[in-house]
């Protein structure tokens, strides 16, 4: 968050600080002030995806304003001048898919083994007796891997500004087909006793991007909420599934 918030101020006083010295003095030249300002976006992109997007957004239209004539204006007259800041922006792009990349896949093979390990615990907890919640608990941890980047949260009526996801008239259990789950969400209707309106809305992580989730299990997680739901009067807060 931090990245995100300094990133495109700070490449902004970077093309302002070095506008005070140009090539006509002896101080920089643009060429000089564009890998500046690429150093700078690929730092951020590499802390955050997110940011090294803002960042380089930032850095290019700063080194348009401050570098290229007409100076002070988004207008760009030479086409070296608009190589320079389209280079620049996409560096900026390129570098932050790949940290977007890179976080993903670290986050998965982290989710991955504590899946696996979660497997290995219910099958301890199987060979011998034990309380229904605790093999309940292990069991749903078990199939939940992707479930785990996923945040989960409860509203009243259905949000306008996301897509929902719809539930299967027989048993899901034989439904095979993957759930692609958008950066901005989406919501499933919890309707068996609650007609009136009770939507589980589920989103990714932030900074994981849009992330593919096994139906089934999807399904399962909302009748355990509405089971739950069932019992209890008091409303879930926005938590994560997995700590």
């Amino acid at each position: 968050m931090a990245a995100n918030f300094i990133g495109p101020p700070a490449a902004i006083l970077a093309a302002w600080l070095m506008s005070q010295g140009t090539s006509g003095d002896g101080g920089l030249t643009q060429a000089n002030v564009a890998l500046v300002m690429a150093a700078l976006t690929v730092l951020f992109a590499l802390v955050d995806w997110l940011a090294g997007l803002t960042t380089s957004v930032a850095a290019a239209l700063a080194l348009n304003y401050y570098h290229t004539e007409p100076f002070h204006t988004l207008r760009v007259t030479d086409s070296r001048d608009v190589l320079s800041v389209v280079l620049l922006l996409v560096l900026g792009l390129t570098v932050s898919a790949a940290t977007a990349f890179r976080v993903r896949l670290g986050v998965h093979n982290i989710r991955a083994a504590d899946a696996g390990a979660a497997a290995d615990e219910l099958r301890s907890t199987l060979v011998k007796n034990n309380p229904a919640p605790l093999v309940w608990s292990a069991a749903i941890a078990t199939p939940a891997n992707d479930l785990g980047l996923v945040l989960a949260r409860i509203e009243r009526s259905a949000p306008a500004d996301i897509p929902t996801i719809g539930r299967p008239a027989g048993s899901y259990q034989l439904l095979e087909a993957d759930l692609v789950l958008p950066v901005y969400g989406a919501a499933l209707h919890l309707e068996r006793r609650h007609p009136e309106g009770r939507w589980l809305v589920l989103t990714p992580r932030d900074g994981l991007g849009p992330l593919t989730l096994d139906r089934r299990a999807v399904m399962a997680f909302a009748d355990t909420i509405e089971l739950a739901l069932d019992t209890t009067d008091t409303e879930p807060a926005s938590t994560p599934l997995a700590s």
